[in-house]
């Protein structure tokens, strides 16, 4: 009896043993499954999903996979090989198919550049920025790899998507850089100016202005800033060129516009009589330093007199003490070693002196190397300036 006990028990055990190692055995071919489909192209669902993609297309239609939804020609033979398949799909209006065949494109590297635009657009409306943003850094990836010029479509579609800011600006870079649309330029610059300082802010919005990108919305932040820093003179500029260039557009923003600056001009007429005085003043100084010279610079060019800011800022600048860090003490100051630079460059812009203003920007950024307006006057010199001073293909 003692034996047949015995034995009941290991068959006993034995059983509960044989469940558990099926259990596991279950649970790990489950995972090996999940993580293996992460980088396979994704077969449509069967449970009938309706996407809106266009006014043609309707419905995805309920299909166990792409090859079950693909119509069979005539001659009943099926297409070889994904990028046929890719067509059939394409002609069949099959989302879930153009995913599933645009995907197997990709992991055969055979994808072109249109192709993983167009894979990034149908997996973005399909399945959302979320996962839309993963494909566009991988075919962005694929694209470097392969060597190709880089796709506008692609960084577009990933800026559409992403959300990290400093993500979204690397992203606007690579957009200005291959198109140089003003609407790049103005998205960069809205993604700058946040919770920066009114003097950081203020050199995105010179560069916004340079290139005439800004919005509604920063050409009254700039028009404000500039008043607000008691830089009367060049906003009075801005606001009479803007004016001007407002003239023959009377909807409601440009009315608005039109009414804001106006009315808030009044500040050049207190403002401009006072800077003028202050520059009297100090050229009856006894002495002129570099500092001196450098601030009555800045009141000419405030003034409008730019072949004076000219002189007195190039006279100036040699002694003048510098920092690469290009921190103000005073952040309501006027009076810093960077702004002579900066309004040196901008007086031989006004004049149309553009090589000079390369050379005074280029030494600008080669001595304050850490300030934190560096990026937008670097920005400027590398796709606006420098390339403007190219001959033109043909000449």
């Amino acid at each position: 009896m003692r034996h047949l006990l015995k034995a009941m028990g290991f068959w006993i055990w034995g059983l509960l043993a044989i469940g558990l190692a099926a259990s596991v055995a279950n649970i790990g071919y489950r995972w090996a499954s999940h993580f293996h489909s992460v980088d396979q192209p994704e077969p449509a669902p069967s449970n009938g999903v309706s996407l809106q993609i266009g006014p043609a297309r309707t419905s995805l239609g309920a299909s166990p996979s792409p090859a079950s939804a693909e119509s069979v020609p005539q001659t009943g033979a099926l297409p070889t090989g994904s990028r046929a398949r890719l067509e059939l799909a394409e002609h069949n209006q099959d989302v879930n198919g153009e995913i599933y065949y645009g995907q197997e494109l990709y992991y055969q590297r055979e994808a072109s550049t249109d192709d993983l635009v167009q894979l990034v657009s149908r997996i973005t409306l399909a399945k959302g920025c979320e996962v839309g943003l993963v494909w566009a850094n991988r075919a962005l990836e694929f694209e470097e790899r392969a060597r190709r010029k880089p796709s506008a479509e692609l960084y577009t579609a990933k800026s559409g998507c992403v959300k990290d800011r400093g993500e979204a600006i690397a992203t606007a870079v690579e957009l200005i850089k291959l198109t140089d649309d003003p609407k790049w330029w103005r998205h960069w610059i809205e993604l700058n100016v946040q919770g920066q300082n009114d003097w950081v802010a203020l050199a995105y919005l010179r560069v916004g202005n340079l290139v005439g990108a800004l919005s509604p919305a920063l050409v009254n932040d700039y028009a404000r800033l500039l008043d607000g820093l008691k830089l009367y003179g060049e906003r009075h500029r801005f606001v009479q060129r803007t004016t001007k260039a407002l003239s023959a557009d009377h909807s409601d923003t440009a009315e608005y516009l039109k009414e804001v600056l106006a009315l808030s001009d009044h500040a050049f007429a207190s403002g401009a009589p006072a800077e003028a005085e202050k520059r009297n003043q100090l050229l009856d100084s006894p002495r002129l330093g570099s500092e001196v010279l450098a601030r009555i610079g800045a009141l000419s060019y405030e003034a409008g007199n730019f072949e004076s800011a000219i002189s007195e800022l190039t006279t100036a600048l040699p002694g003048i003490p510098k920092s690469p860090m290009g921190t103000r003490i005073d952040p309501s100051s006027a009076n810093h070693p960077e702004d002579s630079y900066v309004y040196l460059a901008l007086s031989q812009l006004e004049l149309n002196r553009k090589e000079a203003a390369l050379k005074t920007f280029s030494a600008l950024l080669n001595l304050y190397l850490y300030a934190p307006w560096r990026d937008a006057w670097q920005m400027y010199v590398e796709q606006k300036l420098a390339k403007s001073m190219l001959p033109k293909p043909g000449a």
